[in-house]
């Protein structure tokens, strides 16, 4: 069972340690491109699970 902010949480902490500058990882959180693709992600997810 798939937990939404809780992947979302993971996806982003595995990104903060993937990239050396924090604030950097900041930058990418905000971006309105990597919420795009969160929000891909967990959809394919939702319909993989039906």
């Amino acid at each position: 069972m798939w937990n939404q902010q809780g992947w979302i949480q993971k996806s982003l902490s595995l990104s903060l340690y993937a990239t050396p500058n924090p604030r950097r990882t900041l930058d990418y959180a905000s971006s309105p491109i990597l919420f795009f693709v969160v929000n891909f992600c967990i959809t394919m997810l939702e319909i993989v699970r039906r």
